[in-house]
């Protein structure tokens, strides 16, 4: 039969304590036609990217990813043309990303976030489990109903396409991809703030357009809830969010002129020196940038009476080190550059 040993769910459990699938050979690779006829419906109602640049990338964050999952699979993902932000896995590994996403998430750690949470679902057969509950079959009856390849089957293939597509996974299995994920960024050296900030990413995209109810960010469960129990899961494995790496803003920079060198904060001038002061200032810049997170609050950026500017608890400059600074007009330019950086991404402001 073609999927009655693959859905006997071994004793194996994955951290997280959910049963694991059959990783024996023969059933992976009837896991993997499964795969393969409903990517043939995927494929017909998309049109597919086929920028080699783009596809490297994906190719690239599945190369690391692949080394943390249970069962090994041919991961592979392909672009689908598509504006609004999604992505699903098939059984077997097949993996897709729509061009809107792409457009969304921009960093690494953000677009890995998603792919780990696609591959989970692939990994753990959530879309075969998934269409035997919508089926209201068990998972061995599924298996037969497949094997017989009748109308049945036909019915049964289009119901893991649809679950694929929509992502209309029940919550365990949502939080399962979210927290597995969560893990296989982590053992692959993603920043694991990503999947906060995508996830924030998903809900401003939601808010903004509240008549769209499709793919990752659809509310099972809900997406803040889904952002709440991630982080609280990087705070019980003693992780920090900081959303700075993730969104790429409060990049700090030096640009120098004949008379004058300034430091920067993406688009705000935080303070200019004689030439002779660029030591300073790079010392200035490293200190900065050991030390400012987007979650900095305004009350945390202060001069103190004895002439020294602090952030987060740290002193970063002294006045004597650059005597003629004005350290409060140095102090106003941090608090409007994080406001900027806030503002390009509001949501975190809830949390």
């Amino acid at each position: 039969m073609l999927l009655a040993g693959l859905i006997l769910l071994a004793p194996l459990c994955s951290p997280s304590g959910a049963a694991v699938p059959s990783s024996d050979p023969k059933d992976l690779e009837r896991e993997i036609k499964i795969g393969d006829q409903v990517s043939k419906e995927v494929e017909e109602r998309f049109r597919l990217v086929s920028d080699p640049v783009v596809l490297s990338r994906l190719d690239a964050i599945v190369a690391r990813l692949e080394k943390g999952v249970l069962r090994p699979m041919p991961y592979r993902f392909k672009v689908v043309e598509e504006r609004w932000p999604n992505a699903f896995a098939l059984p077997g590994g097949r993996c897709y990303v729509t061009t809107g996403l792409l457009d969304l998430l921009r960093s690494d750690s953000e677009l890995a976030a998603i792919m780990a949470h696609e591959m989970v679902h692939a990994d753990r057969a959530h879309g075969i489990i998934q269409a035997a509950r919508n089926q209201r079959l068990s998972l061995v009856s599924l298996g037969i109903a497949l094997a017989t390849r009748g109308h049945g089957a036909a019915m049964i293939l289009s119901n893991v396409a649809q679950v694929a597509i929509m992502n209309q996974y029940s919550k365990d299995l949502e939080r399962e991809a979210d927290l597995e994920g969560l893990n296989l960024m982590i053992e692959a050296g993603y920043d694991p703030s990503g999947m906060v900030t995508a996830l924030e990413k998903l809900l401003d995209h939601q808010i903004r357009r509240p008549q769209v109810d499709l793919g990752v960010y659809m509310s099972h469960p809900e997406l803040r809830d889904r952002i709440d129990y991630v982080t609280r899961s990087m705070e019980k494995k003693g992780l920090k969010v900081s959303r700075r790496g993730p969104l790429g803003v409060l990049r700090l920079s030096l640009r120098r002129s004949d008379d004058s060198v300034e430091l920067w904060m993406d688009r705000v001038k935080l303070i200019s020196a004689p030439p002779s002061m660029e030591p300073v200032l790079r010392r200035l810049s490293q200190s900065l940038d050991r030390t400012i997170r987007f979650e900095t609050m305004p009350q945390d950026v202060l001069v103190s009476p004895d002439g020294g500017l602090w952030v987060d608890g740290v002193r970063v400059l002294t006045s004597s080190e650059l005597p003629e600074a004005n350290l409060d007009s140095l102090r106003d330019a941090l608090v409007k550059s994080l406001s900027e950086a806030r503002s390009r991404h509001p949501l975190a402001k809830i949390y």
